[in-house]
């Protein structure tokens, strides 16, 4: 699969989130620091909970997502054993969310490291 970057709408989230997929690893923007409200950092801390039962191998690391600007986000990164043909099916069953692609984002550009 060729690296590429998407746009996912989780279900009974406000604002769609980043994923990337590069080589073997997918990513998925958990929450945007520049909003670190309740409700994100406890999404941050569900996810965090649902991972750490997980046999898959992840972290969460800060990351610029150019699009987003100024603030990094919170990212979780996963490396599937093999990798799916549908990110957003891969990450509801392992997160026990419902997560869909929604439009492709506009650039593919690389996430940053913070």
């Amino acid at each position: 699969m060729d690296n590429r970057t998407v746009r996912l709408r989780v279900d009974g989230w406000s604002n769609p989130r980043f994923g990337c997929v590069e080589g073997n690893l997918i990513m998925f923007e958990v929450m945007w620091y520049g909003c670190a409200c309740s409700t994100c950092l406890a999404r941050l801390a569900a996810v965090m909970n649902r991972m750490s039962a997980s046999d898959v191998k992840w972290t969460v690391m800060d990351i610029h997502i150019p699009e987003r600007g100024g603030e990094p986000s919170a990212v979780l990164v996963v490396e599937p054993t093999e990798m799916p043909e549908k990110v957003d099916a891969f990450l509801s069953n392992l997160l026990g969310l419902q997560i869909s692609e929604v439009t492709p984002a506009l650039a593919p550009r690389v996430m940053e490291l913070v």
